[in-house]
This record gives C-alpha cells, sequence and structure tokens, in this order.
C-alpha cells in the first residue's frame, strides 16, 4: 500500500513538475512570437521605405533628364 501511494505520489510530482514545464515553454513561445511580429512590421517599414526612397529618385532622375 505504501509503495502504490509512494508511486501516485511521485507521478503526481512529476506531473507538476511536466505541467510547470510547459506553463514556461509556452510563455517563451509567446514571447518569441511577439518579437517576431515585430521584427515582420519593422521589415515591412524598412521595404517600404526603400520603394518610396527608390520612386523618389526615379522621379527626380526623370526630372533631371527632362531638363538636361
Amino acid at each position: 500500500m505504501f509503495f502504490k501511494l509512494n508511486y501516485y505520489l511521485e507521478k503526481s510530482s512529476n506531473l507538476r513538475k511536466t505541467k510547470s514545464q510547459i506553463l514556461t515553454n509556452s510563455s517563451e513561445v509567446t514571447m518569441i512570437n511577439a518579437i517576431l511580429k515585430q521584427t515582420i512590421l519593422q521589415s515591412a517599414a524598412l521595404i517600404f521605405q526603400a520603394l518610396q526612397t527608390s520612386h523618389v529618385v526615379r522621379c527626380l532622375d526623370s526630372c533631371l533628364s527632362k531638363e538636361g
């Protein structure tokens, strides 16, 4: 009887540790997802800026070539 009780207590303890680890991993995944979303948004903003700059340069180049 004592061995069964000890066995179930040990299993219960292991399950609590596993649950705690899952919650920790879940928190880390949530944090990583937030970082990835922020990185994607920053990358998109940089691409947009580059496209705008490219467009302005083409317009200026076109205007200057017409004057020249």
